[in-house]
């Protein structure tokens, strides 16, 4: 299912597309693939039945953007931990590998 059709009931006035979503991702410091990753999530979580619902505080719209930048945070907090793993993997002998395949390290 395609992203738009299930945003189409978070749209608002001022909020009329998910690449209004998008651009405030971006302002606030995420790159394209990180968004990217974090608009996939959000777009299982919404087709799995998840509904952000809202409350007399905040709208329906901000639960759905807030959990979009969220997850956002989540993926670039972890991303750098993986480049550090791929390059470190690099570098181990054949033996060091096996021994982490072996113990369930990886």
């Amino acid at each position: 299912m395609d992203f738009a059709e299930l945003y189409k009931p978070y749209v608002t006035k001022q909020t009329t597309s998910p690449a209004d979503l998008v651009r405030w991702l971006e302002r606030e410091g995420f790159s394209a693939p990180i968004i990217e990753a974090a608009m996939l999530k959000i777009q299982d979580e919404l087709v799995s039945g998840k509904e952000f619902v809202g409350d007399e505080r905040r709208s329906a719209t901000w639960k759905l953007w807030t959990a979009t930048r969220d997850i956002a945070r989540t993926i670039q907090k972890e991303e750098p931990n993986a480049i550090i793993g791929a390059l470190s993997w690099k570098y181990l002998s054949k033996w060091q590998k096996l021994k982490k395949v072996i113990f369930g390290e990886i």
